[in-house]
């Protein structure tokens, strides 16, 4: 699943907010813990930290993206490291 920008974003079953090309977060239900989606990402490397709830039902991520990126939408705000 794509992250989404926040012009564009709405509840879905799985939703991600893409605060910029290399920040996302998101929820995911049924806690599969895959959140972002790397395709937004070439050879980058997801730094994430979740929260679980137990039984396993809300996974909740941040991710942040490692390595070089590209803008799979427009007026993304860059982040300045190198790879933006």
């Amino acid at each position: 699943m794509w992250a989404t920008p926040a012009n564009k974003w709405s509840l879905n079953i799985n939703p991600n907010y893409l605060i910029s090309r290399r920040l996302v977060i998101g929820a995911n239900y049924g806690g599969s813990g895959v959140v972002a989606d790397q395709d937004q990402s070439i050879n980058a490397v997801p730094l994430s930290t979740h929260f679980t709830t137990n039984p396993r039902f809300l996974n909740l991520g941040i991710y942040y993206m490692l390595g070089p990126t590209y803008e799979p939408f427009t007026n993304i705000p860059k982040t300045g490291l190198p790879g933006d």
